[in-house]
């Protein structure tokens, strides 16, 4: 193309996993950031069949950037073409395409083709977001070749769980509980400590310190609000003992009788600190069993506590009006958590961030950045992976192409007192 710098790299790894595995991997992309460490969140917004766009939120130089992508799959020739969209950005067309051959029963080979075009006039040394777009696709099929080929493991090491209450109250504050995160010390029993910053409307970084058997463990993790749809998706950026990876997602969904606040959560065990931590005679199962008892209990723990602060500030006759400035703070507050005044973020230099609502004010309807949301009539469907030998669990999907990483949500709209439906973890 004229007034275009051209680039890009041909990448071939040889992986000891069946190639209908490791496709099965690759197409379901919202198991990315289970074996992609700088992969924080994916969320589908369109299928059609044969294609999906895709928002992706990554870790790029220790900042939380975001952006848009669309995948063309086909499981038959075991086949995605990926074209990211990047308007504004220096590189004006970027196309990957991957391919996954058999080169035996139990082995394969994958072939990504990249290649990029900058801009006349970006600045000096205009072709490095290409560069650092290869970097990233090298640690990216590392990892996915180090996930893929524990591939008769996986239905062992992927354990996902989820646990609910019903909120007898305003759903808008179980939500306004889970999001001051940093306010959690001093009534979550497992938490001694909580920090919480954002670097941009909506992104949270959070620090938590828990007592541990060997003194007080410290984890870290992103956290990215969707109030308008009632949901905190998190993942930890420094995961327990125990894991290589931790996802989750905290989320309100409302009916004719008030909400649930459900927490689904995802790890992936690590195997080879089993022996550290349990004893050299306890087994995969054992710790699939520990972890799972502990993830619950905490989690139960703040679904507990979510729903008793909701139902302890029930709307009441008289009270002033929520959208009023010179409403008095609410509890539970602290500068590291209290939001900002202002309801999205402004235009910023290439992160797209969630919308939300000013401090002590309702939830409103969905829109602009805040409607990160799969199209409500989305069916769920997902390729499956050609058989002999059967993908993993996690990853065996009917024909037709990957899932979407979630059903579609109501926003939460809340009017005098009324809920009716409008325009995590950690």
């Amino acid at each position: 193309m004229a007034g275009e710098r051209d680039g890009g790299a041909v990448h071939r790894i040889q992986v000891a996993a069946p190639a209908g595995v490791v496709y099965a991997v690759l197409a379901d992309a919202a198991q990315l950031p289970l074996y992609f460490a700088p992969s924080i969140h994916v969320e589908r917004l369109d299928f059609d069949g044969g294609r999906e766009r895709l928002r992706m939120w990554f870790l790029v130089g220790g900042r939380l950037q975001s952006w848009t992508s669309w995948r063309c799959l086909d499981p038959v020739e075991r086949r995605i073409e990926v074209r990211p969209e990047a308007p504004g950005s220096p590189l004006e067309s970027m196309r990957g395409v991957v391919s996954i051959r058999d080169r035996g029963p139990h082995a394969s080979e994958l072939e990504l083709r990249y290649g990029f075009g900058a801009r006349e006039g970006a600045p000096a040394g205009g072709l490095w977001p290409g560069r650092l777009a290869d970097l990233n696709i090298r640690l990216q099929l590392t990892q996915l070749k180090r996930f893929a080929e524990r591939w008769s493991r996986l239905d062992d090491l992927v354990l996902s769980c989820e646990d609910s209450i019903r909120i007898e109250g305003p759903a808008e504050l179980a939500y306004d509980f889970l999001y001051r995160a940093g306010d959690w010390p001093g009534h979550v029993a497992h938490i001694s400590g909580a920090h919480v910053s954002e670097e941009a409307p909506g992104i949270q970084r959070l620090t938590l310190r828990t007592p541990a058997g060997d003194g007080v463990h410290t984890s870290e993790s992103v956290r990215i609000c969707f109030p308008h749809a009632g949901r905190i998706v998190h993942k930890q950026t420094t995961p327990s003992p125990l894991l290589t990876a931790h996802t989750g997602e905290w989320s309100l969904t409302e009916d004719e009788r008030g909400a649930t606040l459900t927490s689904r959560q995802t790890v992936v065990l690590c195997e080879e600190d089993i022996p550290a931590v349990l004893g050299d005679g306890a087994s995969l199962a054992d710790a699939r069993r520990q972890v799972r008892a502990a993830l619950g209990r905490d989690c139960r723990a703040l679904l507990t506590l979510a729903g008793r602060h909701a139902a302890g500030r029930r709307p009441h006759a008289g009270a002033p009006d929520p959208s009023c400035p010179s409403r008095p703070p609410r509890p539970l507050e602290n500068a590291s958590s209290r939001p900002p005044v202002r309801d999205s973020a402004p235009p910023g230099a290439g992160i797209v961030t969630p919308a939300r609502p000013a401090y002590g004010r309702p939830l409103q309807p969905a829109g602009g950045h805040g409607r990160c949301r799969v199209p409500p009539g989305t069916d769920t469907v997902r390729p499956s992976a050609p058989p002999p030998p059967a993908a993993p669990a996690a990853f065996r999907t009917p024909p037709g192409g990957p899932p979407f990483s979630g059903p579609a949500r109501t926003p939460l709209h809340i009017r005098s007192g009324k809920r009716t439906p409008g325009a995590q973890g950690h």
